[in-house]
């Protein structure tokens, strides 16, 4: 056996090897992915009630679209098995054209979400009223209405949302469970990469012979 039949058959094997190890990696995160979506999901819904004449509702118009925006820009990422729904009650002049009142629109809620529960959503409590259902279970919010202080309420005591940290810039941005993760694909692609470094050294060492 000559020393290019040598060579090549190293180059066979060590292409071998990649392809074991991608496809093995591959397999694994086949396998987590299937392991993560086979929990039956559960339902978070977050929601106002809410009137156009309303100073308060008007001043924290923009903090609620933006504690919505980063919920929204979190779903399939860190938050896992839930589906997450938004719920704008409002006394405005668009539902009077529909003739939807605030009364028909909280009594349409209870029957879509609250059906077998004995609790039901209270549309007398002023406005704005925001709340959230989990599993069944309603809570009323009673804090700041700033979009950090609405996310960190609305992110809390649903499953896997639990200790989810806020992604504003600047914060440190996911929980443990996140950066392992995060870990895990650095370590990924700079093993790739490698091996795609291996595999042209050895195309420019058999392209010698």
């Amino acid at each position: 056996m000559n020393i290019s039949n040598i060579i090549i058959e190293y180059i066979i094997s060590g292409y071998k090897n990649i392809i074991f190890s991608n496809y093995r990696i591959y397999n694994i995160r086949i396998q987590k992915y299937k392991m993560v979506n086979s929990h039956p999901k559960k339902q978070l819904v977050i929601g106002k009630i809410y009137a156009d004449w309303c100073g308060h509702c008007t001043a924290m118009a923009s903090d609620w679209d933006g504690m919505v925006r980063n919920m929204k820009l979190n779903m399939g990422r860190m938050l896992k098995n839930i589906t997450v729904e938004f719920e704008a009650i409002g006394d405005t002049e668009e539902n009077k054209a529909k003739n939807l009142t605030v009364e028909t629109m909280v009594e349409n809620f209870n029957k879509k979400y609250m059906s077998l529960s004995d609790e039901k959503l209270d549309g007398n409590k002023g406005f704005p009223t925001i709340f959230k259902l989990c599993d069944g279970k309603l809570e009323y919010y009673e804090g700041d209405r700033k979009k950090e202080a609405m996310y960190k309420w609305a992110m809390s005591g649903c499953g896997s949302a639990n200790n989810i940290k806020m992604p504003w810039r600047g914060g440190k941005g996911g929980n443990k469970r996140s950066q392992k993760y995060k870990r895990a694909n650095k370590t990924f692609r700079r093993k790739s990469q490698k091996n795609r470094t291996r595999s042209n050294r050895r195309s420019l060492f058999l392209g010698l012979f």
